[in-house]
């Protein structure tokens, strides 16, 4: 019994961890910043960081091998028609040479050590490209990571809006409850009606509605932002208002420049694309050498001996190809079509980046005025219901006409609400598309 105890026991803390796996802490309030820093390292991309990194040193050590020694061995046996004869006849009466003759059957084997001097530049050429292309790969990663944080902003700013929300549908639900059991009580008393009573309960019920698609809503961006982030949220979280150094607004208006990805990722293709020149111009260029070779043949150096001999040699070899100088122009050219597009790419890119900041500007000015309009409205809207339930007290307006006036304050308190947000969700927008 002990032992199936505590194997239950057992059970039901595993049970309980993999349930608690991936759930944020409810006391803990979110960020951000923190959402945004697991959307980065729960997004599959990020892997391909450490893999342009791992190809990057493969592409760097599979040149630096150009500069080891080369190994050759090599053989060969042959049987050939004829081979090289000397013919010295001497007038006679004196006597003919016997000079030595190869056989037509010869063979050799060979093993040859070369070491390269000078290759034009090519190996360094080399190394530049691919270190240049690992950038380029990088810088193109981050420009889609930083694409997540418009996402991420969105599902999280609406999660703050939908709270603001909810946070004012419940202050009238709770002003209608209050206002339901006065009524209540003024029908016990004969002073309302029923009729009374169902207006305040009609009220009621369109704000329970309110309140349920709020939640849904909410249920909703919480699913979205789990899914950016990988975190599992119970719906008890405490999502906070981001701030910056100078406050919740903080973020300013008129950047002076651009920093995003995008930035480093066109300069990263400008320089892939010049050590691609410079890859070809080395390619064109003459190589030097040194090398030995040993071996054993027959025959051997000596073509006339007959007999098997080893041999060597050693030297500087020179190698120059002008064929590549035909085309070089040609790919050359190409190249700096490459740049030429890619200066273009950035120039529209640069473009699209001052219009959709000039678009952020101009809805930030049309939310700080509404922001600003809402604060008035909202202080007229709470006199004009102070001084609308002191005419209901002395019974100079009715029921229905004081809900009116609680639901017309309700609807600016949520409407600034709203606006406050959208505020601040604009300016940090902004911010992320100039990256500032």
């Amino acid at each position: 019994m002990k032992k199936t105890h505590l194997a239950c026991v057992t059970l039901f803390l595993i049970m309980a961890l993999a349930a608690t796996h991936g759930q944020t802490a409810r006391d803990e309030p979110i960020t951000l910043e923190w959402c945004q820093a697991a959307a980065r390292n729960n997004y599959p991309a990020v892997s391909k960081l450490s893999l342009i990194d791992r190809s990057e040193k493969l592409s760097l050590s599979a040149a630096n091998t150009a500069w080891l020694p080369k190994i050759a061995l090599s053989g060969k046996y042959t049987d050939q028609s004829d081979v090289t004869k000397i013919d010295l006849a001497l007038p006679a009466p004196l006597p003919s040479p016997d000079l030595p003759q190869a056989d037509t059957d010869q063979y050799q084997i060979a093993a040859e050590i070369a070491q390269t001097v000078w290759d034009g530049g090519l190996t360094a050429a080399r190394k530049k490209a691919a270190r240049a292309a690992s950038e380029a790969d990088r810088t193109k990663v981050e420009t889609t990571l930083y694409g997540l944080r418009a996402r991420v902003n969105a599902a999280y700013f609406g999660i703050l809006t939908v709270e603001s929300q909810r946070e004012q549908n419940a202050l009238l639900r709770e002003e209608l409850a209050a206002n339901r059991r006065l009524v209540e009580a003024w029908i016990n008393n004969g002073v309302a009606t029923s009729g009374d009573l169902d207006s305040v309960r009609v009220e009621e019920l369109s704000a329970e509605q309110a309140r349920i698609n709020l939640d849904s809503a909410r249920q909703s961006l919480l699913a979205t932002l789990s899914l950016l982030t990988g975190s599992r949220f119970t719906g008890c979280e405490r999502f906070i208002l981001p701030e910056t150094a100078a406050g919740p607004v903080g973020i300013p208006t008129a950047p002076d420049g651009i920093a995003r990805p995008e930035t480093a990722w066109f300069s990263a293709l400008e320089r892939a694309n010049d050590s691609q020149k410079a890859q070809l111009l080395a390619q064109a260029m003459p190589r030097l050498s040194a090398f030995a070779q040993a071996g054993y043949g027959k025959p051997g150096l000596n073509a006339l001996d007959d007999d098997p001999s080893a041999f060597w040699i050693a030297g500087v070899r020179f190698s120059w190809s002008i064929d590549g100088f035909w085309s070089l122009p040609f790919t050359l050219a190409k190249v700096d079509a490459d740049s030429d597009s890619i200066a273009a790419d950035r120039d529209a890119f640069y473009r699209s980046v001052e219009t959709e900041a000039a678009g952020k500007r101009a809805e930030i000015a049309r939310l700080e005025a509404l922001v600003a309009a809402d604060a008035r409205l909202l202080e007229l809207r709470e006199r004009m219901k102070d001084a609308a339930k002191t005419k209901l007290e002395s019974g100079t307006i009715g029921t229905v006409d004081y809900l009116r006036v609680i639901t017309a304050e309700a609807l600016a308190r949520q409407a600034k609400a709203l606006h406050e947000t959208q505020l601040l969700e604009a300016r940090f927008a902004l911010g992320d598309t100039l990256n500032k």
